[in-house]
């Protein structure tokens, strides 16, 4: 993104402090498990997602190819035990393994085989991958359920195999 345009939209959400992503949290949060272990937040901006995973227990990490936003998702305060952040590839999870992927707003700006094919490959046996889509699913994730959402976005739920 050129820098003028991220300056822009920094004024703009500085101005403007809601965000439609913001919706899909609770729907995320209400499809996990109480205390979801290990989740990966890809994507995860300023860290909302992050810190309400942590909120109940669990390991959260999330990254964000901008420093910038990992930055701003490290200085909010007060911090949240179980919540870390750091700049990092969506395509690149160093083989770590994750009881919970969650994806919001992220997929669209990748190549969405190759993305869920990687995140499917670093979930754990009997866990869940949460994310907007649309394309795909059927060849990497057979039997996900999609449904399209409010503001453009499309959800998936897969659940890996026990």
């Amino acid at each position: 993104m050129h820098p003028a345009v991220a300056d822009a939209l920094d004024r703009w959400n500085a101005a403007h402090p809601w965000s439609h992503d913001d919706l899909y949290a609770r729907w995320l949060l209400r499809r996990l498990p109480r205390a979801p272990g290990t989740t990966l937040d890809v994507g995860s901006g300023t860290g909302d997602l992050v810190r309400a995973l942590a909120g109940r227990g669990a390991r959260a990490h999330g990254i964000d190819a901008d420093p910038r936003v990992v930055a701003a998702a490290r200085d909010v305060r007060p911090q949240v035990p179980g919540a870390t952040f750091a700049v990092g590839d969506a395509l690149d999870l160093g083989g770590r393994r994750y009881d919970v992927v969650t994806a919001v707003a992220v997929l669209h700006h990748l190549p969405a085989e190759e993305a869920l094919t990687r995140w499917r490959d670093a979930l754990g046996p009997a866990t869940a991958m949460l994310a907007e889509v649309r394309e795909c699913v059927a060849r990497v994730l057979p039997g996900a359920r999609v449904r399209r959402r409010l503001f453009w976005r499309w959800t998936l739920v897969h659940r890996a195999p026990a």
